[in-house]
């Protein structure tokens, strides 16, 4: 009888605890477990649900270790008037077909009616196929709808600026409802002004807003060109289906005085007698949004030339005001016939206006009557004498 080696046998046994190491990890692999039958489950099987729109649920069923099932879908328990629909890849289904240790994904559609109250109510499921089945009750709450509110908000509802100012408010439009709305963007402006709103760098006319959201918007608004200085009042408005918002903005434009200097024609020319006074009427006007205050008159003229102006000083000239201005200008008694250009000078508190104007001097008529007198003397003296020495 051949006895086995008592040496070989501490071998033998490390080759079976190697032999029963390695094979566990392939148990642990594919873990088995002991259930068989359906699952029918959701994630939330507790939400709330809207009258304003349709509510998906998505739902899952799995097979546990049973042959394939082909399963009936249907609601075992609803609450009067809603409608429930099981959707499969978006289309209403009433079975499916879930094969052994497999799972299939689902939707619930749920549709509460027009006049159903507030409050929680109650929806069961259930899937049933060859001797098993599965239910999920479902807890729905239908909440109470918050009624349609638009809010418009701004941190500076006010600013200053000039007349060339181009005014950009900051305005939050915040949909306070339940519901997502479109708004449409208006603005009642004082005449001449413009309005324009920009969302996202874009011009726009309307937004939507999600319920429980808020849109941010630039209001830009830009004075008319001729605006005079004072307080004025923009009135946005934004509009929805059923709700409406509005929102005074501020502007406070300062103004600024712009003088203009010319004669009362139109016309940068004139003739002027040498050595002798020759008045010339101005106008000065203002065309700027605010009060020239304390506006003087100077001339830039050549030199031995006076020029002085009546009045002197205009207290005050408010905007679109036009006042008539004398100059008295007498050029040099040693001045030459010919044009000469002369500065004119409009100047009140920070600012100033200036006219060039063309002067044409002439000599004085007085002594184009001397000139005339001498020369008829001097005619009458030849003719004298010719008549006197003819003679001899």
């Amino acid at each position: 009888m051949n006895r086995f080696p008592s040496s070989l046998l501490p071998v033998l046994c490390g080759f079976l605890i190697l032999g029963g190491a390695s094979a566990q990890p392939q148990d642990a692999e594919a873990p088995q477990t002991d259930y068989r039958g359906l699952a029918l489950t959701t994630p939330f099987p507790a939400t709330s649900v809207s009258l304003e729109e349709t509510t998906t649920l998505e739902l899952t069923v799995r097979n546990y270790g049973l042959p394939p099932q082909l399963l009936d879908l249907t609601v075992s328990e609803a609450p009067e008037g809603w409608t429930v629909t099981f959707l499969g890849n978006g289309v209403p289904v009433k079975q499916v077909q879930v094969g052994p240790d497999e799972s299939v994904e689902l939707s619930l559609q749920v549709e509460p009616p027009a006049e159903a109250e507030p409050g929680d109510y109650t929806l069961t499921l259930r899937a049933e196929g060859e001797g098993v089945s599965d239910e999920l009750p479902l807890t729905l709450t239908l909440a109470q709808l918050l009624p349609p509110r638009l809010s418009l908000t701004s941190e500076l509802p006010a600013l200053r600026g000039g007349p060339t100012t181009s005014f950009t408010f900051n305005v939050r439009l915040q949909n306070e409802s339940s519901t997502d709305a479109t708004a449409t963007l208006q603005a009642q402006t004082p005449p001449g002004f413009s309005v324009a709103f920009r969302s996202g760098g874009n011009e726009v006319t309307s937004i939507p807003v999600a319920a429980g959201e808020t849109q941010s918007l630039s209001v830009e608004v830009s004075p008319p060109p001729n605006v005079t200085a004072g307080d004025y009042e923009v009135l946005v408005q934004a509009t929805s289906e059923r709700a409406q918002a509005e929102l005074p903005l501020g502007l406070e434009i300062t103004g600024r005085p712009e003088l203009n200097l010319t004669s009362v024609d139109g016309v940068l020319s004139a003739r002027a007698a040498i050595g002798q006074s020759t008045p010339l009427q101005l106008v000065v006007l203002n065309t700027g949004s605010a009060p020239a205050e304390d506006v003087s008159f100077s001339a830039t003229t050549p030199d031995g030339w006076t020029a002085t102006f009546e009045p002197e000083t205009l207290p005050r000239l408010e905007p679109g005001q036009q006042e008539q201005v004398r100059l008295n200008l007498t050029p040099a008694e040693n001045a030459i016939a010919g044009d000469y250009v002369l500065t004119l000078r409009a100047s009140g508190e920070g600012l100033s206006e200036s006219a060039d104007f063309r002067i044409t001097t002439t000599t004085s008529t007085l002594w184009g009557g001397v000139a005339v007198a001498v020369i008829a003397v001097a005619l009458l003296v030849m003719g004298g004498a010719v008549a006197r020495f003819g003679r001899r």
